[in-house]
């Protein structure tokens, strides 16, 4: 006789038995298999999540998981905080060792999340104004308007990148260049010549640095922008 482990109560049944019988094994709620303790994370009644590791893992991974959790730790970032100072105040030395090892797991979102701290952290000593976003949200926006390559002149990325401000932070004083904040609209990708090197976006005006680079491919900017301009008026007349 086979058992329909597809049905929460019969699922619920052998789990019982399980237990009743010392088995160290539970069936998952997801994949409906039959797995020992130590596939489980830890939670729910019988102090097991009542889906597998496995099967969490492939849930985390779907774009509207993601989604939900990025937006549920931007609305309640002030009780993320606080959980991560207690776990750290319960054991220091414990909350160290987790942080290396997803560190030495993660070496790329590692490198990306430093890099938003330093920004983040640059920002709010130069007075400037902040908005709370995320490194997943910044490439969610780079990926949504097509940013794969230099803002500025093209470029391809592979030599390495910089994550620079539109608009500076903190403009030189008479230059007429308006003050920009750290958000998400602000920030795009530069490559190290565009923004470092001699002549480099840094010296000039950023829309007068963008119209040179432009032209240099052909692309008069000014005349982009007027032709969306007037197709923007033609669609709202319609």
């Amino acid at each position: 006789m086979s058992l329909d482990l597809s049905d929460a109560k019969v699922r619920r049944r052998v789990n019982k038995a399980f237990r009743e019988r010392g088995v160290a094994a539970k069936v998952c709620g997801k994949c409906f298999v039959v797995k020992g303790y130590e596939a489980f994370n830890t939670c729910a009644r019988d102090g097991l999540q009542a889906r597998c590791r496995s099967c969490n893992t492939a849930r985390s991974s779907e774009p509207k998981t993601k989604a939900y959790r990025a937006a549920y730790r931007l609305a309640h970032i002030d009780r993320e905080r606080a959980r991560n100072k207690a776990r750290y105040a319960a054991d220091p030395e414990a909350d160290k060792a987790r942080v290396r090892e997803w560190r030495r797991k993660n070496p790329k979102r590692f490198s990306e999340h430093s890099r938003a701290w330093v920004e983040r952290r640059r920002a709010i000593k130069k007075g400037a104004t902040t908005e709370p976003f995320t490194t997943r949200d910044l490439r969610h926006d780079w990926e949504d308007h097509d940013l794969y390559a230099c803002f500025f002149c093209g470029g391809p990325l592979t030599d390495g990148y910089e994550v620079e401000h539109f608009y500076p932070l903190l403009p030189p004083e008479g230059s007429g260049v308006p003050r920009g904040p750290h958000a998400l609209f602000n920030l795009v990708p530069s490559c190290m010549p565009c923004n470092r090197g001699a002549g480099g976006k840094g010296t000039k005006e950023p829309w007068g640095y963008l119209s040179e680079a432009l032209a240099e491919q052909g692309i008069d900017l000014d005349a982009v922008v007027t032709s969306m301009e007037a197709n923007a008026a033609r669609r709202s007349r319609i």
